[in-house]
């Protein structure tokens, strides 16, 4: 992890801000915060949990398979959005 503003790698800990941990460049004086990993699945792995189910998986095996929680399988099968519909991914198939 390096200060976004000078790149320097000599930084210390400064608190927290909204639950984050801030840090201090010892550089220059910056304050910031490392940016979250996001958690969401990627739209791929939703299109293959939908065929696994149209096919007539059951929505615990399906998490097995794809090694995440069987409610968020069955989140993306109740919320077949546009997000998903619209993919690229969707139309090839």
């Amino acid at each position: 992890m390096d200060c976004p503003k000078c790149k320097s790698e000599n930084f210390m800990k400064d608190g927290f801000v909204g639950g984050r941990q801030r840090f201090q460049c010892k550089t220059c004086g910056y304050r910031y915060t490392v940016k979250q990993k996001s958690t969401a699945k990627p739209v791929e792995m939703k299109l293959q949990a939908i065929r696994m189910y149209q096919e007539g998986l059951g929505m615990r095996a399906i998490a097995r398979v794809l090694q995440v929680n069987h409610v968020s399988v069955q989140n993306w099968i109740k919320n077949l959005d546009m997000d998903i519909l619209s993919s690229p991914s969707l139309k090839q198939a």
